[in-house]
């Protein structure tokens, strides 16, 4: 099997390997992420393991990966991207309800649940790196971010839970909006800092 690696410089030991698993483990181990698995042409990065051993053999096998600071940089340039969508549709969310279109309001709720979750996953990733969490210390408390996050977070489960939307909107325009303004700044100075 011919194996290319692109993105990052990776020792991949001239080894008869068993199986992808086995190759994307040596490439983790060397400090890089995986972020997409092309085999014969064909794009296996979501594959589980039985579907992996049914298109063996493979003749190429591309693999694209990323040191985590370019995947954290990467990922820093999204948020700066998507934070203000996501305001944009807290905007629409109040509207609806204002306007008493409950159901749509709801549906859009649902859509920014998804995103919060995302920014979530982030947050959790970037406290993990030393390097990250040092800085994102640096530029603001931490711990009240954290924790006014996570206080927004539950408060707007608690009035979509009553199904209160004059609660929610408030929440969402009064609470969740200000955090999501500073994740932004964060974002931005966090990116600053790593470029």
């Amino acid at each position: 099997m011919k194996i290319t690696v692109f993105g990052v410089d990776i020792d991949l030991k001239e080894t008869e390997y068993k199986n992808v698993g086995d190759i994307i483990d040596t490439i983790e181990s060397q400090g890089a992420i995986v972020v997409e698995v092309i085999a014969d042409e064909e794009d296996i990065t979501n594959f589980s393991a039985a579907e992996l051993e049914a298109i063996m053999p493979i003749k190429d096998l591309k693999i694209i990966a990323k040191s985590k600071k370019d995947l954290i940089i990467d990922s820093l340039e999204e948020v700066e991207n998507y934070i203000p969508r996501l305001i944009e549709g807290i905007d629409n969310i109040v509207k609806l309800f204002t306007q008493g279109n409950e159901p749509e309001g709801y549906q859009l709720l649902m859509q920014l649940f998804e995103g919060i979750e995302w920014l979530n996953m982030l947050l959790g990733h970037m406290e993990k790196d030393m390097q990250i969490n040092e800085m994102m210390f640096n530029i603001i408390n931490k711990a009240e971010f954290v924790d006014q996050w996570q206080n927004s977070i539950e408060e707007l489960l608690s009035a979509m839970e009553n199904q209160d939307t004059i609660f929610l909107s408030d929440i969402l325009e009064y609470e969740v909006t200000p955090v999501l303004k500073d994740y932004f700044n964060l974002a931005k100075d966090l990116n600053i800092k790593l470029s």
